[in-house]
């Protein structure tokens, strides 16, 4: 058992091996296993791949305005960005089109959080697909409501559009903000022109990045 804490000495022990000290003052590696779950953040490089998603922050950015933000975020943040899986997954007329859109949309999730950097920004997700899937199917599908209850994501943005949306958009808009509002999930509108609202969304992303972990 290779370790630079003392307790290898005890775990090697329950395992019926050697411990073998490495590193002890941490000048390869250094920050603790504590530290690093404290703020995975700041030691992200020393995270394995495997592990990245658990700690990843996760933004979806609702832009109704179509002003392409969550690329411009991605870029900004250096990581990557997770785009519709179908070019209006909110245009879903019937159940079985909503569901291929709901279910390739976290497979796309799941497989691009390995690749991100500290923060992964969604263009849709299950709770977006939830907020539309009442009013337009009648209910929500059982795993597409389990799916918005599970994966829950740490920030939404709600880009307003400089100019009037269509009537449907407005509604779709209203009842995704109330939807976030009646969950607690936090919500950040973005209003002005499209670099002032690029700028607003760097900000809360900033600050969540810099939450520290409970």
């Amino acid at each position: 058992v290779f370790a630079s804490e003392d307790y290898g000495e005890r775990l090697a022990a329950e395992l019926d091996a050697r411990f073998v000290p490495v590193d002890r003052e941490r000048r390869n590696v250094p920050a603790s296993g504590r530290a690093i779950r404290q703020d995975p953040m700041a030691h992200w490089d020393e995270l394995l791949p495997p592990v990245r998603p658990y700690y990843l922050k996760r933004v979806c950015v609702c832009d109704f305005g179509q002003s392409g933000l969550a690329d411009r975020l991605a870029a900004h943040f250096l990581t990557v960005c997770v785009h519709a899986y179908e070019a209006d997954p909110l245009g879903a007329t019937d159940r079985d089109a909503l569901m291929r859109a709901f279910r390739g949309q976290m497979a796309a999730e799941d497989a691009l959080a390995r690749q991100a950097n500290r923060v992964l920004i969604c263009a849709a997700d299950a709770v977006t697909l939830a907020a539309w899937a009442e009013p337009s199917l009648g209910s929500c599908p059982d795993e597409i409501a389990a799916a918005a209850a599970r994966r829950r994501l740490d920030l939404y943005l709600l880009a307003e559009s400089a100019h009037d949306l269509p009537e449907d958009e407005r509604a779709q808009r209203d009842r995704l903000a109330a939807m976030l509002a009646t969950r607690g999930i936090p919500l950040a509108r973005l209003r002005g022109p499209h670099e002032s609202q690029l700028r607003q969304a760097c900000e809360a992303i900033d600050a969540v990045l810099r939450a520290r972990q409970p």
